[in-house]
């Protein structure tokens, strides 16, 4: 089940609405037992996250792409994929799929 976004930009995050989600996200894996990652964000939230070295709190992230898209977004995003980003996370890491969690 696709969970909330929740990994935003530094500038974005209200503790307030965080709680919101992290609670969301506790219910959806405990009380309905839905298979869900804990994390969920776009790629270039995500990416800037990295370029700043912060922390990252959760064990499986889904990452949300749009390839194709050409919007200057979309056009700057495939620019990061075609990056070796996977190699310069600050933890380990491995590309999965919902039959993974």
């Amino acid at each position: 089940m696709r969970g909330t976004i929740n990994i935003l930009p530094v500038e974005y995050m209200e503790s307030r609405r965080m709680i919101k989600k992290a609670l969301y996200g506790f219910l959806m894996r405990t009380v309905v037992r839905a298979r869900t990652p804990e994390g969920l964000a776009g790629f270039i939230d995500f990416y800037a996250r990295v370029e700043k070295r912060m922390s990252f709190d959760w064990r499986s992230i889904e990452l949300m792409v749009h390839p194709g898209a050409t919007s200057p977004h979309g056009l700057y995003e495939e620019v990061l994929l075609q990056k070796d980003w996977l190699s310069h996370l600050p933890f380990p890491a491995r590309l999965g799929t919902y039959f993974d969690l």
